[in-house]
């Protein structure tokens, strides 16, 4: 049997205070894509695990009937600015702990795009995210996917950042997101498996101005 193992962390604060906040994005979108995978017979669900510093699930995804993937489901238990503790812990547990750095899809918030719109990148800054710094410094590296998820208002950046991304999404960013933006980084990450995070990458980077039909946030 081939198995590869990947890594999917949902960046988060943790608590009932900071659920739905604006911050919590990358988790939410992983906890969408959970609920998707549990009513598909193609996914297995083999364990979970809970430590002081991560929750995680894993799936199995069955390709072909000896041919699998490992997908590991982790939302850190730290704060945001702490979350890369969280990450190496749990890479920490897998065989090749250098190797599966490599495998590590970061999932996250990005103020930088609009809201309703994500991209996927690789080895870039973190641009000033917190949560994503700290994975760098704990990783020491900086090579590892990220999915950057849009969060920035139609009417652009407010004053005070800080205080915006710890507020809750309202109703009718909620429903964009459950409709179309996490419905489509499932597709995106169903295709990063079967051919690739360079052929996802190249595909759905090129929705991200595209206009959700109806909507005023682009999809």
């Amino acid at each position: 049997m081939s198995i590869n193992t990947y890594i999917l962390v949902g960046l988060r604060n943790p608590g009932e205070e900071y659920e739905l906040t604006r911050h919590n994005v990358g988790a939410l979108s992983l906890e969408y894509c959970m609920a998707q995978w549990q009513k598909d017979a193609r996914y297995e669900n083999v364990s979970r695990k809970k430590s002081k510093l991560y929750e995680s699930w894993t799936y199995r995804y069955w390709i072909r009937d000896t041919t699998s993937i490992d997908i590991c489901l982790v939302f850190p238990a730290t704060y945001m600015n702490l979350s890369g503790s969280a990450v190496k812990s749990f890479v920490g547990t897998q065989n090749d702990e250098a190797d599966k750095i490599g495998s590590v899809w970061v999932f996250h918030d990005d103020i930088d795009l609009m809201l309703g719109s994500f991209k996927i990148a690789r080895n870039i800054s973190s641009a000033g995210h917190k949560g994503v710094q700290n994975v760098i410094e704990q990783l020491g590296t900086k090579d590892f996917v990220r999915f950057r998820i849009g969060i920035l208002p139609v009417e652009g950046k407010k004053t005070s950042t800080d205080a915006f991304v710890l507020k809750k999404f309202g109703k009718k960013e909620r429903e964009a997101l459950n409709s179309s933006v996490f419905p489509l980084i499932c597709d995106a990450i169903g295709l990063a498996f079967a051919s690739g995070i360079d052929r996802a990458q190249n595909i759905f980077n090129k929705r991200a101005n595209e206009k959700l039909p109806g909507c005023s946030l682009p999809v």
